[in-house]
């Protein structure tokens, strides 16, 4: 179907407005772009149809000579037709039109496959280190790709790759922590969200490209808010895209199976280490119940630290971002900027450690 057919059968049957361009293919046989292109047009011209009734009242009425009835109208002033929602909405729907298609992954031949979970917390992108806010994103952009690479001798049919835990050295424009600590970023906030969310979103094309990505949000005390919209913009922009799944729930606690593997996600700032384990029974009962391999995964103190209580491994990951004088202050150093990565077998649980040195 042509562009201005498929703009017609939208106008006359507007449910399909709400629908994706990729639903919106499949139901007429048609190019996705070209299905793209009339959804937008048909939404452009919806809308203005919707503004000119809405935003019309009666000004005055009378009565010609003839005896007929005329109207006028004018414009409806405390009327506005662009709330937030309203473009909330439009921006999603924008970044839906521009997502990419599911890119096909290389089959795999072995009969031994394994999840690849690739966790960078604690980045505090636009901190002041040293480096510049583009050399920040070319080290995350760079560490994905050297963990991935070091899996190379293991069928990896499924990559986990939690985002947040204080990916953002702030909350933006009032440069502090989600609570008020005060903090100095290295680059304007709207550069410093842009550039991030940018490599995050090549790196996510890299991994999409060797197996199915999932993605989980894990806000941090210093991004809480910031990373549900990093979360939100990522849903958007892989909404055409099967292979790559964003859960993005605004929990401070996720939890992940594969397998018979139950990991569970959190920051690491709010939960004391020994009480997580029966946090994750509480709230997860049935998944707890069915795993037999269950850890905690957190970030915050920047360093690597692992324990084990009632059988559940609860393990702080190491950062790649470089101490500033705060951070030297609370004791949250390493010896090393470090990145690591585990491989899950299904049946055995972890069975292999990645790591990388800065």
């Amino acid at each position: 179907m042509e562009r201005n057919e498929i703009v017609e059968f939208l106008l006359e049957k507007t449910g399909y407005l709400k629908e994706g361009a990729k639903r919106l293919s499949e139901k007429l046989d048609a190019d996705p772009e070209i299905c793209i292109e009339a959804l937008r047009e048909a939404r452009r011209i919806t809308r203005e149809e919707d503004k000119d009734i809405e935003n019309l009242v009666l000004k005055s009425k009378w009565q010609t000579a003839g005896g007929e009835w005329r109207e006028s109208y004018t414009a409806n002033k405390n009327k506005t037709s662009t709330e937030f929602k309203d473009l909330k909405d439009e921006l999603i729907r924008d970044i839906r039109g521009l997502s990419p298609l599911q890119v096909k992954t290389r089959p795999k031949n072995t009969k031994d496959p394994v999840a690849l979970e690739i966790s960078i917390p604690d980045f505090h992108f636009g901190k002041i280190d040293g480096n510049s806010i583009q050399e920040q994103a070319d080290i995350f952009v760079e560490a994905i790709v050297e963990l991935y690479e070091k899996s190379a001798g293991y069928d990896v049919e499924k990559i986990v790759m939690p985002i947040g835990n204080d990916l953002f050295n702030s909350e933006g424009m009032r440069a502090s922590t989600t609570k008020g600590t005060p903090q100095t970023d290295n680059s304007d906030w709207r550069v410093n969200y842009r550039i991030a969310w940018m490599s995050i979103v090549k790196s996510i094309n890299y991994l999409a490209n060797k197996a199915p990505v999932d993605i989980i949000i894990v806000p941090g005390n210093h991004d809480f808010e910031r990373t549900y919209y990093l979360g939100e913009t990522l849903s958007a922009y892989y909404f055409n895209n099967n292979n790559v799944k964003v859960t993005n729930n605004g929990e401070s606690r996720n939890y992940y199976v594969y397998g018979k593997n139950l990991i569970g996600y959190t920051h690491g700032d709010k939960e004391r280490p020994n009480e997580l384990p029966l946090i994750m029974a509480v709230e997860q009962p049935l998944l707890f119940a069915n795993t037999t391999t269950r850890c905690w995964h957190l970030g915050h103190i920047h360093k690597h630290i692992k324990d084990e209580y009632q059988g559940v491994e609860v393990e702080f990951l190491p950062s790649l971002c470089g101490a500033d004088e705060w951070h030297k202050a609370m004791g949250y150093i390493g010896s090393k900027k470090r990145a690591t990565a585990y491989i899950w077998n299904k049946e055995t649980g972890k069975e292999g450690f990645l790591q990388i040195n800065k």
